[in-house]
């Protein structure tokens, strides 16, 4: 299976947009700026853990394809607290697919609230090998 092709734009090749921890925090629900070179580089060198979706047979049967922006918050251990779409993807099954495999992620503890993570499916899915 050709990893390059499966073309899922996720934070270790996208950029992210982050609430630095000791930056100030908005109280409302507004977006963070856009991101800065610096924090995008931090954010992805904070990620300890970030796996891959695996993606359903019924996505690649289908092709579903979608972009979307997924918003993580950050508890102060590194552990994902909550994972939900901000954008959705326009596919109900992408969007639980993409908040279940961000919820797993890990950052260095301490380092982020709150994470912003544009995500693209391409529906240029590799074909599943055959056992």
């Amino acid at each position: 299976m050709r990893i390059a092709q499966l073309l899922i734009t996720l934070a270790a090749i996208a950029p992210l947009q982050c609430v630095v921890a000791q930056d100030t925090v908005s109280t409302d629900d507004t977006l963070p700026p856009p991101p800065t070179p610096k924090n995008i580089s931090r954010a992805r060198a904070a990620a300890l853990y970030a796996p891959r979706p695996k993606i359903p047979a019924e996505v690649v049967r289908k092709h579903l394809r979608g972009a979307g922006v997924c918003v993580l918050y950050v508890n102060p251990d590194g552990t994902v607290s909550r994972a939900e779409m901000l954008r959705s993807t326009g596919q109900p099954i992408l969007d639980k697919l993409s908040v279940d495999t961000f919820s797993q992620w890990r950052f260095v503890p301490g380092t982020f609230k709150k994470v912003k993570i544009p995500v693209t499916y391409t529906g240029n899915y590799p074909k599943p090998e055959k056992t």
